[in-house]
């Protein structure tokens, strides 16, 4: 929950550790560090009201995932009207697969570059 008009349905959200697991308050955007939107056919609306939203309430980190474009939209640092930082890159440019099979971070660009497609 934002505010009393505002509850969006965000598909992941990491909350910060809480001991009760937050049994005894609902979590609200002081609780969040990331959340991240699944977007095929929301876009528009991912990146236009909910990003307003969550930039004003200080979401930390916010992550859209663009399924049609297999692009990662990545704001982080609000300041209460934009994120101070954001970057897009093609998916496999974020993540790449370790000879293991496991995700692996891909660091090799700055955070405010942005990777063109």
């Amino acid at each position: 929950v934002l505010d009393n008009y505002n509850e969006p349905k965000p598909d992941v959200v990491i909350l910060k550790w809480r001991e009760d697991f937050y049994s005894n308050v609902e979590p609200g955007p002081e609780h969040v560090l990331f959340l991240v939107e699944i977007s095929d056919t929301t876009l528009s609306m991912d990146r236009k009201r909910k990003l307003a939203n969550y930039v004003r309430h200080r979401v930390p980190e916010y992550w859209i995932v663009d399924l049609r474009h297999d692009q990662i939209h990545v704001y982080r640092d609000p300041d209460g009207t934009e994120y101070l930082c954001s970057r897009k890159a093609r998916a496999e440019k974020i993540f790449r697969h370790t000879r293991s099979g496991h995700p692996s971070t891909d660091h090799s660009h700055r955070d405010d570059e942005e990777i063109s497609t």
